[in-house]
Formats: structure tokens, C-alpha cells, sequence
């Protein structure tokens, strides 16, 4: 690497028999991998790792056949990986997290048929996780997250990879569905997948990874109930669902995990009782929070949300037995009275009835994106007399246009939806908010009419 130290290198570098066998430079050096790599072909470790290093990797490292660990993570290496990668057929190791690397991930990655290790992470990586990974069959930890410019689905072929204990994908540009091929990977103890664009529900083969001790899918746009199944997951210490558009009934068997220390099922609308989980002894942090829930007992706090040392949490605002008009208690909970229809400790309507609360509620789930059946328990939201009065959204990240049934909230006083991505012509109906008060629709693509 340092032409003055190239008489002795075997001072600064491991050498065997007259041949380098590991590089080990994990210092502050400013520089990049020569071409000229590629001529040790007796190298087996190759560590570069919090240093300076720039330019790109060479191809010439597909001479090395005898890599078995690749370590240039945390560095200011560009470019892209390139295909000759796919040669190091002894690499078990490949660490390239942390750079400036771009482009897709070389189909040739399906070659390395003895990798255990996988780190892709916080790159500008593009394109989608390529089909040939099915063939990393020994592979233990696949770690791909943070690359914003990666997209695409998740393959279903990914449940070839039976040996993987840590599947983490998120916070990447994902879309699609998780595949239910997933419930094969029986020694999975780690799956985070959050912060993408996942869609459809959750497989109900998830309840077959009794190793897993953390399940984060939180941050996507999942939908459908939560399956009963995951009540089979006895390790579970982490549970995060947070922020999709789960709906239904929190099934009762998530009482049965004893191991949890961590649950957030806030920002979904589900609805029924939150689990019991007064025998979780380990439990510090559980949030309910913007949903359509309801709370049977709560701490002995005046405040629905509390963060302290020992305990962080959150509840939703009704109580299941405090009923509503039209509404009887029954097994410990509101029900609507025959004849109506809702929930019974929020609001009951009369069947066929068409009611404006639901109709203005699904104004609002244009923009959460979600499908709440009752949106004025929703942080942001607020109702007064059977009518929603304020619609506060900025800085939300909401795409799309606003919609011509806006004009269905006539008693709106507040209108809030800045620095968003918001696009196209403001609705025509929009003339109808006769009561609004305030309106800031700034820092978007928006326009007027023609």
C-alpha cells in the first residue's frame, strides 16, 4: 500500500510463507485500493474499516480467491460493487456498510455459496435485493438497511436461507409483501423491517420462528389483523407494529408472551380491549396510542402518555366500559345495542344509517392513509359535536392530492398539511370550509384552480 514500506511489508502486514495473508489497516489513512490488490492472491483477511480510504474497490479483488473476510465498512469508498465479487467463492465475510457505494447488488452475490456474514448497509445502493441471494444458503446474518434508493420486494426465495439467525431489511424503499415463505427460517432471532413500503398482512407463518426475539415491521403500510399466531413466539422480548394500518382485534394469545419487555401497537386502527399483560414481570414500555382501543385498567396516572425510568407506556382514550350512547356493557366491554352499529364504547349509529362522523372520518384516512373506523381519538384530530374541527398534518410526508371530499368537513376550523408532497390543483370543494380559520398549505406542489 505505503511504496516506502513495500521492502518489509510483512512488518505491517500478516505474511505466511513469503505471501501476504492480512491486511489489517484500521487507522487514519488517506488513500484508496490499488488495482494492484488483485496480485495477492494468497490473501485471506482484508480489514479497511474507520479509515480515510476513498476511490473505488477494484475489480482486480476478484483475484483473490482465497478471501475469506472482506471488511471496508466505515470508510469514503465510492463506486459501485463490483461483479467480480461473485469470485471469492471462500468468502464467508463481506462488510461493506457505511460508504459511499452505489449502484445495484451484483447478481454475482449468489455465487458466494459459503457466506455467513452479509453487511450492506447505509450506502447508496440501488436497484432490488437480487433473486440469486436464495443460493447464500449457510448464511447467518443478512443486514441491508438504510438504503433509501432500494427497492422492490423481498424475495419469497429468501426462505432457502433456513441457517439465518438476523434479517434485517429496514429502512430501505422495500414494497410489496412479506413473503410467507419467511415462517421457514426457524433459527431467525432477530426480523426488522421497518421504515419501508411493505404492504398486504402479516403471514401467518410468522408464529413458526419461536427463536425470534425481536419482530419490528413497524413504519409500513401493513394491513389486516394481527395474527393469532404470534402468540406462539414464547422468546419474543420486542415487539413493534407501530404505525401501519393493522385493523381488528388484538388477538388474545400476545398475553401469553411472558418474555416481552417491549410493545407498540400505537397508530393502527385496531379496536377491542388492549392484551392483559399484567405477568409480564420484564415488561417496560407498551403504547396504544392512536388507535381505536380501548383500556379495561390503567396505571394510576392522570396522563395517557408517560415516559419515566422505570416505565414508559401509553393508553387509548376509552374506557371499554364506559358505553356509549346506544351501547351495553357485555363480558366487560361496550357493545352496541341491537340495531346499531359501531363501537360501543366510542359511538353506535343506527344500521344503514349514514352517519357524518364516519363519513368525515374517512376524509381524514385519506391522509393517514389508514382506515380508521372512529379518527377523532387520533393525535391531530380534533371533533366537536359529531364533526371533525381541526386537521393537523405538517411535516408528514403525504403524497398524493387533496381530495375533492374535503369539502364534506363544513365545520373545519383548522387545516394544517406544510411540507408535505402534496401536488396537483386545490380542490374546487374547498370553498365550503365556510368556518375555516386557519390554513397553511405551504412548502408543497400545490396550485390554484384554472
Amino acid at each position: 500500500m505505503n511504496k516506502n514500506e513495500s521492502y518489509n511489508c510483512c512488518k505491517r502486514f500478516t505474511c505466511e510463507n513469503g505471501h501476504i495473508t492480512k491486511i489489517d489497516l484500521n487507522d487514519s489513512l488517506t488513500t484508496s485500493i490499488p488495482e494492484t490488490i488483485g496480485h495477492l492472491i494468497e490473501l485471506k483477511e482484508l480489514y479497511i474499516t474507520g479509515s480515510y480510504f476513498n476511490g473505488i474497490i477494484p475489480k482486480s479483488i476478484g483475484n483473490l480467491k482465497k478471501l475469506k473476510i472482506i471488511q471496508l465498512s466505515f470508510n469514503k469508498l465510492s463506486g459501485t460493487i463490483p461483479d467480480t465479487i461473485g469470485n471469492l467463492s471462500e468468502l464467508e465475510n463481506l462488510h461493506l456498510a457505511s460508504a459511499s457505494l452505489y449502484g445495484s447488488i451484483p447478481e454475482s452475490i449468489g455465487k458466494l455459496t459459503n457466506l455467513k456474514n452479509l453487511y450492506l448497509s447505509t450506502t447508496y445502493l440501488s436497484g432490488s435485493i437480487p433473486k440469486s441471494i436464495e443460493n447464500l444458503t449457510d448464511l447467518e446474518t443478512l443486514t441491508i438497511f438504510s438504503n433509501k434508493n432500494l427497492g422492490g420486494p423481498i424475495p419469497e426465495s429468501i426462505g432457502n436461507l433456513t441457517k439465518l439467525k438476523q434479517l434485517e431489511l429496514n429502512d430501505n424503499n422495500l414494497s410489496g409483501s412479506i413473503p410467507e415463505s419467511i415462517g421457514k427460517l426457524m433459527k431467525l432471532k432477530i426480523i426488522n423491517l421497518s421504515g419501508n413500503n411493505l404492504s398486504g398482512s402479516i403471514p401467518e407463518s410468522i408464529g413458526n420462528l419461536h427463536r425470534l426475539g425481536t419482530l419490528d415491521l413497524s413504519n409500513n403500510n401493513l394491513s389486516g389483523p394481527i395474527p393469532e399466531s404470534v402468540g406462539n413466539l414464547n422468546e419474543l422480548s420486542h415487539l413493534e407494529l407501530f404505525n401501519n394500518n393493522l385493523s381488528g382485534i388484538v388477538p388474545k394469545s400476545i398475553e401469553n408472551l411472558t418474555e416481552l419487555i417491549s410493545i407498540s401497537l400505537n397508530d393502527n386502527p385496531l379496536y377491542g380491549k388492549i392484551p392483559n399483560l399484567k405477568r409480564n414481570e420484564k415488561l417496560n414500555s407498551y403504547f396504544f396510542e392512536n388507535t381505536n382501543l380501548c383500556y379495561d385498567e390503567r396505571e394510576n396516572s392522570t396522563s395517557y402518555y408517560v415516559v419515566t425510568p422505570e416505565l414508559s407506556y401509553s393508553y387509548p382514550k376509552n374506557n371499554c366500559k364506559e358505553c356509549a350512547e346506544n351501547a351495553s356493557l357485555e363480558d366487560g366491554i361496550c357493545q352496541c345495542d341491537s340495531g346499531y352499529v359501531g363501537l360501543g364504547y366510542i359511538y353506535c349509529v343506527e344500521e344503514n344509517e349514514i352517519d357524518s362522523i364516519y363519513e368525515e372520518c374517512k376524509v381524514a384516512d385519506i391522509f393517514l392513509k389508514k382506515d380508521y373506523y372512529f379518527c377523532c381519538d387520533i393525535e391531530k384530530i380534533a371533533c366537536e359535536d359529531g364533526h371533525i374541527t381541526k386537521l393537523n398534518f405538517p411535516n408528514e410526508n403525504i403524497e398524493g392530492i387533496i381530495p375533492e371530499s374535503i369539502g364534506i368537513l363544513t365545520e373545519l376550523r383548522e387545516l394544517e398539511l406544510n411540507n408535505n408532497k402534496l401536488k396537483g390543483a386545490l380542490p374546487e370543494s374547498i370553498m365550503n370550509l365556510t368556518e375555516l380559520k386557519k390554513l397553511n398549505l405551504k412548502n408543497n406542489e400545490l396550485r390554484t384552480s384554472s
